[in-house]
């Protein structure tokens, strides 16, 4: 599990639900995701397996 957080109009940072079945998905850039699972394995996904599903 992953804690995001975002910041509100005072500078401030909020936890937000943003993970949907493993993916996470940015409230600050538009279109960007992940899959929550990157984060910890190991070995780390390479390149190429963390951008072909983002076309």
């Amino acid at each position: 599990m992953a804690d995001f957080y975002v910041r509100d109009d005072n500078g401030q940072f909020q936890p937000v639900n943003a993970v949907v079945a493993g993916i996470y998905r940015s409230t600050a850039i538009k279109g960007f995701w992940l899959k929550t699972e990157w984060l910890w394995a190991q070995p780390a996904p390479s390149l190429l397996e963390v951008l072909r599903p983002w076309n």
